[in-house]
């Protein structure tokens, strides 16, 4: 149980919400497109994420983004 901002919070989710960065929250958007539009696997996406080709994220910004990433 998390205490923010006067609120009490008891879901497991929203520690995951409330800490996520601007950059984690822009690879969880692309990794959502790679998902829908181009029908990636997840270790691709990862992979095209952390790509000094691709998107450039960090690794802890791709694990993220996969981890999040609706089924």
């Amino acid at each position: 149980m998390k205490k923010i901002f006067g609120v009490i919070c008891i879901c497991v989710l929203c520690s995951t919400t409330f800490s996520a960065t601007r950059q984690e929250k822009a690879a969880l958007k692309k990794a959502e497109m790679y998902s829908k539009v181009m029908n990636m696997s997840k270790k691709a996406i990862y992979e095209q994420l952390v790509s000094e080709y691709g998107e450039q994220f960090t690794k802890e910004q791709a694990k993220y983004a996969i981890d999040n990433l609706p089924e």
